[in-house]
């Protein structure tokens, strides 16, 4: 998307968006569906959603899980503010400046998933240094200064230990998750994601329009490490900082 922006302009990235997520449609729904998970449903929304919360405060795993994804959710994952203030304020370009910063995030996610895929087996601490590696690529975002060279190496940075993050935690929770409570948990997890990008998007650009692009990343890494680290004490405290997938 990012190269067609900097080669055709946006309205071309725009169709070609549109025609890949029509694809993707077409293929989902002609996925069959899985009867034992369909079976494990109340056919009540509130009450399936609650024996999700259950299972999410009983197992410690899958709730450190998913508290961390809600917060680096909200931290991290404002890519669609910071990239294109980035390109503007950092990078002084235009449409080919933001299409080099969304370039440099997915070839980041397309080598974090390589390296994802690459590591035999999936633990607690492969998503914290993921959710670490993030943090800190944001928070070095901020402080490059005359330095701007930095800038896409370190959103590239960003885009991989994102997907590392993202891959172990989704592969994690499922493996925790009973079959029949698997597509309502990872709704949840979906939440944290998408469901909290809004809000961060609000308080980031607070923080541009009151100072600039780099102080907003600056302090939404530092925040995000924080974060981390809390729940790192947590993890540890619950006694699954090393578990790893079943």
């Amino acid at each position: 998307g990012g190269i067609i922006v900097g080669l055709a302009g946006a309205e071309w990235a725009f169709a070609a968006n549109g025609v890949a997520f029509a694809s993707f449609a077409v293929v989902v729904a002609g996925l069959p569906s899985n009867q034992e998970r369909a079976a494990g449903r109340s056919g009540r929304v509130l009450g399936d959603l609650r024996e999700a919360v259950v299972a999410a405060r009983t197992d410690a795993r899958i709730g450190v899980l998913l508290v961390l994804v809600i917060g680096v959710g909200l931290l991290g994952f404002n890519e669609g503010v910071m990239c294109p203030l980035l390109a503007d304020q950092v990078l002084g370009g235009g449409p080919g400046a933001f299409g080099l910063t969304v370039s440099a995030a997915g070839l980041g996610a397309i080598i974090g998933g390589l390296i994802a895929l690459g590591l035999r087996t999936v633990t607690m601490r492969r998503v914290l240094v993921g959710a670490i590696g993030l943090s800190a690529s944001l928070a070095l975002l901020g402080v490059v200064g005359e330095a701007r060279w930095l800038t896409l190496p370190l959103i590239l940075m960003w885009g991989a230990f994102g997907t590392i993050m993202l891959t172990g935690t989704s592969s994690l929770i499922q493996a925790y998750t009973p079959p029949s409570l698997e597509g309502r948990m990872m709704s949840f997890y979906a939440f944290g994601i998408a469901g909290t990008t809004p809000l961060g998007s609000i308080i980031l650009t607070s923080i541009v329009a009151a100072s600039d692009i780099e102080m907003g990343v600056l302090l939404f890494g530092l925040a995000a490490l924080v974060f981390i680290g809390v729940m790192v004490h947590v993890a540890r405290r619950a006694q699954v900082l090393g578990s790893p997938s079943p």
